[in-house]
């Protein structure tokens, strides 16, 4: 009598391994199409980024050694300059493949070290070494200051080079170069240490190089700067006493940038802009920190805070790209900088 239900309780299995979801399987598939898009494109795109690097990127002729050039692009808009904002962006994800295992480019990350010790001493509008020229945001390929007209100064180039220099630090120690750090690369990052513990609280132009206040992207970077600065110094025996006071004063104004349900790009402006922008998604990805879960202070990307902020800014493309037409709610859709952008046309 007992026969026939474990027939049926058999069966039922079996029909439901022939049924079986194939929602695993299709991610599956769509997994392995984007690793294996990765791994074709990652040395095209390497290829290409080095290809904007002097002395010998192909597109760059002119440039010096170790210098970024933001584009081969000399008109309509030219931007054949290096800024230290997108160099020290560039260069922290050379260090971080070099440390992966292409250790083929040591010596173009000792090029851009050696250029950024000299960068740094090189007089300019925004004043000199000590006096605030470490905020100047961009540079002639030949490392002679840029002295036209230009939205200045900006503040967050020298953190971010700053975190570059700190993660190849890090390797130099664990690989048995502590006096590389002390003699090299740590008297530079002093001056970028000490450019944002004096003026992470004064406005500046935000990494758009538009708006004039206080940018939510400019202070993440900031705080992760003198956080891993703190740390750095104390691995070789330093001191770093302005890292140690300022971070926990930045992280305390970061929160002002939460309104209740976004992230505020800017604030201290008066730029009539509704504070939606892709500034906030940039200043949690490039302050990420595996160790800190989804912090919500630090504004981490998985963190409600950060995530609530990711949909409002992505809603608000929604009904203003003609591309978005049509997509529902949830669902993937393009994305700009900012609702209000009317650089080069605007929006599509």
């Amino acid at each position: 009598m007992l026969l026939l239900p474990k027939i049926l309780t058999i069966g039922a299995g079996l029909l439901s391994s022939c049924w079986a979801d194939p929602t695993p399987s299709l991610q599956n598939t769509k997994r392995e199409a984007i690793d294996n898009f990765i791994a074709t494109e990652s040395p095209v795109a390497l290829q290409g980024v080095l290809n904007n690097v002097g002395a010998n990127g192909g597109k760059v002729p002119g440039a010096a050694s170790g210098v970024v050039v933001a584009s081969p692009s000399q008109s309509n808009p030219d931007y054949f300059y290096s800024w230290t904002r997108d160099s020290a962006l560039t260069f922290k994800m050379l260090v971080d493949t070099f440390i992966a295992g292409n250790f083929g480019l040591q010596s173009e990350i000792e090029n851009y070290i050696s250029a950024q010790a000299r960068i740094q001493t090189v007089s300019n509008p925004s004043g000199g070494l000590s006096t605030g020229g470490l905020g100047e945001p961009k540079f002639e390929v030949n490392e002679t200051a840029f002295t036209g007209p230009w939205g200045r100064p900006q503040r967050d180039g020298p953190a971010l080079r700053a975190t570059a220099l700190i993660a190849y630090s890090k390797w130099l120690i664990a690989n048995g170069y502590t006096s590389t750090v002390s003699t090299i690369t740590w008297p530079i990052l002093q001056n970028d240490l000490a450019y944002v513990e004096k003026y992470w609280n004064q406005t500046g132009f935000d990494l758009w190089e538009e708006v004039d206040g206080s940018s939510f992207f400019t202070l993440a970077v900031q705080h992760r700067a003198l956080v891993e600065g703190n740390s750095l110094a104390q691995q070789i025996q330093q001191s770093c006493s302005g890292c140690a006071s300022q971070a926990p004063q930045i992280l305390c104004f970061l929160q002002s940038f939460w309104n209740g349900g976004s992230i505020l790009a800017n604030i201290n402006d008066n730029n009539g802009r509704s504070g939606k922008d892709a500034n906030t998604l940039l200043g949690s990805i490039h302050t990420f920190d595996p160790a800190a879960n989804c912090d919500d202070s630090t504004f981490q990307p998985c963190s409600a805070k950060a995530l609530a902020n990711h949909k409002v800014l992505t809603d608000s493309f929604r009904s203003i790209y003609a591309i978005n037409s049509g997509i529902a709610e949830g669902t993937a859709i393009a994305v700009g900088r900012y609702p209000e952008d009317v650089y080069q046309g605007g929006n599509p």
